[in-house]
């Protein structure tokens, strides 16, 4: 027979909650955790939570909406515009096929990964170049190093970092790479475009980039929380 057990606990779970059976806890926690952060949905629109970050997403043709402040898309390679696709929901994840691009979103607890496997060399073989599209009224900063893009309020406080750039290939290779914006870079516009620039020669392709959107406000918090306060959760054991 099944028996319903209702869980306390705070987020992340470390340990197994009072009341609980440990080894069928560490069995059932990791399902948990997954379960937590996949997306609903998939017709069209397909929405999920990410309680670490506190994000709201909502993926559909248009691109990935973040908080309904912010929305992610793949807009060009090497200078040729990438073609619009639906979303195709796995789980946690959301893949976008944009012909030679397969723009990938993973929603897990260090934050959004956004994520893109490129099968197609540039001209020269040299130097490869995404254009990401930042569609939001907030402000859109490149860091000096290269390494970050800051997204900042009127006020100038940065609501959002998309960093922890990682670009490698086939082989496991880390390639050098950073973001840089345009020439002529104009923050009014709600539609933004970025670079995501990479030394791809003696690349072996596919090549993979990966950097991640987190929230520079991240903590939850319960209008009533007290300290040792968790979450509840219903799980059929």
């Amino acid at each position: 027979a099944l028996a319903l057990l209702v869980l306390v606990l705070p987020f992340p779970a470390q340990a197994a909650p009072e009341g609980a059976v440990p080894e069928i806890w560490n069995q059932i926690a990791p399902q948990i955790e997954r379960a937590a952060y996949e997306f609903q949905g998939g017709s069209g629109t397909a929405t999920a939570r990410n309680r670490a970050q506190d994000f709201a997403l909502a993926a559909d043709k248009a691109g990935l909406a973040v908080d309904g402040a912010l929305r992610l898309k793949a807009a060009a390679l090497n200078g040729e515009a990438l073609p619009d696709a639906e979303p195709t929901v796995s789980g946690a994840r959301v893949e976008y096929r944009r012909g030679a691009v397969v723009e990938w979103f993973e929603n897990c607890a260090e934050g959004l990964e956004q994520g893109f496997t490129i099968d197609q060399q540039p001209p020269t073989n040299e130097q490869l170049s995404l254009a990401v599209m930042f569609e939001t009224e907030l402000g859109v900063e490149v860091a000096e190093d290269g390494q970050a893009v800051l997204l900042t309020d009127e006020e100038g406080t940065v609501k959002y970092r998309y960093g922890k750039l990682h670009v490698f290939d086939a082989a496991g290779r880390t390639l050098d790479s950073c973001f840089a914006s345009p020439a002529t870079w104009n923050q009014k516009p709600a539609t933004k475009s970025l670079f995501i620039v990479a030394d791809s020669r003696n690349a072996t392709w596919p090549i993979t980039i990966d950097p991640v959107l987190t929230s520079m406000a991240k903590t939850l918090h319960a209008p009533d929380a007290a300290e040792g306060d968790g979450f509840g959760l219903s799980v059929a054991v």
